[in-house]
């Protein structure tokens, strides 16, 4: 699912995308699905995508990328890295400089929050704005309505800029895409299993809150609501009250 210039895309909308002129929303969004990954293309890009190896996420990002513009690998050998920010679980976020031959731009995709908070300006359909609170609340919503439904959610954004330094401050916000990566059919019997046995299964995520929420309630883990303890939540917690929540955070 794809959330782009206040429009949202799934299904057969996605799969009825064109190629996109340069300098539109859909033309940035693809850059940083198409470039800002750690995938090795050596297999190449032929049907069904045989050869891509690397992250599963980010596969899934490049095969959206190639199935809008089929040019994509020509595309990615015309360009030329200059640098790169890799992700770390405390950063939540990657970034590549590119140089596209006319600039050098650096590319930005991870968790939306943090991609939204360095965020200046939106990519509307065409041209480029200053970013308003009240565009900061609808992205925010559309984020959170992904989650809701199991998504993993990330957001994409770019920087013109000739260096890495500063190059993820004053972002241009770009677009959100959700993807979901449904949990192994065997899972649920397993838990099933082991509560059976006496077990209480426990579920630890790097996903959003959100997200992690759904899951839980799609594999039976817990009853809605549902209480979840975030990383800051666990920061703030003594040894003590860490036990005491542990009794009912699932």
């Amino acid at each position: 699912r794809v959330w782009l210039a206040g429009r949202v895309y799934q299904g057969e909308a996605l799969e009825r995308l064109s190629p996109p002129q340069e300098g539109t929303a859909l033309f940035w969004a693809l850059k940083v699905c198409g470039l800002c990954n750690s995938v090795n293309l050596q297999g190449g890009m032929g049907s069904g995508f045989p050869g891509l190896q690397g992250d599963p996420t980010e596969i899934a990002l490049v095969q959206f990328a190639y199935r809008v513009q089929r040019d994509l690998e020509k595309k990615r050998l015309e360009t030329r890295l200059v640098g790169e920010l890799p992700f770390t679980s405390e950063r939540k976020r990657m970034t590549v400089l590119y140089d596209l031959g006319e600039a050098r731009v650096g590319l930005t995709k991870g968790a939306w929050e943090v991609i939204l908070a360095r965020s200046q300006f939106l990519h509307g359909e065409n041209e480029r704005v200053l970013l308003t609170a009240s565009q900061r609340k609808q992205i925010a919503e559309a984020a959170e309505d992904m989650a809701q439904d199991a998504l993993r959610v990330m957001a994409l954004a770019y920087k013109r800029s000739d260096t890495l330094i500063g190059v993820e401050e004053g972002l241009t916000f770009v677009a959100l895409v959700g993807l979901y990566d449904p949990p192994r059919r065997e899972v649920k019997q397993a838990l099933r299993k082991a509560s059976q046995a006496g077990i209480r299964t426990i579920m630890v995520t790097g996903d959003h809150k959100t997200t992690a929420r759904a899951i839980g309630l799609e594999l039976g883990l817990l009853e809605a609501p549902g209480e979840v303890l975030t990383g800051h939540d666990l920061d703030t917690l003594s040894d003590r009250e860490l036990a005491l929540h542990l009794r009912r955070v699932n």
